[in-house]
């Protein structure tokens, strides 16, 4: 977990959000489906995707109400409009918790 919190992993992580947002514009939820299919290699079950769609709710949340914008600036590591960094950063959220969980790190 360690080595994906790094900003090695979190850049590749951005990249792939990247792919994920031109893949799906404006479509969080067929850009989570796609990033868990693609990390572990199944299909995405509903209570799965209830809680990623949950985190990057909160997220979103977050990074929305970020009135200095150092945290989103620090997620999305790039220079968009404010809607789009904070919907990047959200996304990148999700993408590390997708990359951290066990079905990913032992591809079970």
């Amino acid at each position: 977990m360690v080595g994906l919190n790094d900003e090695a992993c979190l850049d590749m992580i951005r990249q792939f959000s990247s792919r994920l947002e031109s893949a799906a514009p404006k479509n969080p939820k067929q850009q989570i489906t796609i990033a868990y299919e693609r990390a572990t290699g199944h299909a995405i079950e509903a209570p799965a995707l209830a809680s990623l769609m949950n985190l990057y709710d909160l997220a979103l949340q977050k990074y929305n109400t970020d009135k200095n914008g150092n945290d989103v600036c620090e997620m999305a590591g790039v220079h968009l409009s404010k809607e789009e960094m904070t919907t990047t950063a959200a996304l990148v959220v999700v993408i590390n918790a997708i990359m951290n969980l066990d079905e990913v790190i032992t591809k079970n």
